[in-house]
């Protein structure tokens, strides 16, 4: 049972991978720590921002996309 798990640990991480740099390579621009779980397309024009995490999503569209995770804790920042 142990090796079933580790492989299912191995196989999810590579596809994590995967889709992580499919989607830096889609966006325009890319922040710091993106993660993408499973297949997701973004449009050439999305900016994605810090600590941005995907678990499958499609994202169209000819204007300019902006994605944030932030804290509310903190105050906003000027440019969102």
């Amino acid at each position: 049972m142990e090796i079933l798990y580790e492989i299912r640990l191995r196989i999810r991480d590579i596809r994590r991978e995967y889709f992580t740099r499919r989607v830096r390579k889609q966006c325009r621009r890319c922040g710091k720590n993106l993660r993408v779980n499973y297949l997701s397309n973004v449009s050439s024009d999305t900016i994605l921002k810090n600590n941005v995490n995907f678990n499958g999503m499609k994202i169209e569209g000819g204007g300019g996309n902006y994605w944030q995770i932030f804290s509310f804790r903190k105050k906003l920042p000027d440019d969102f």
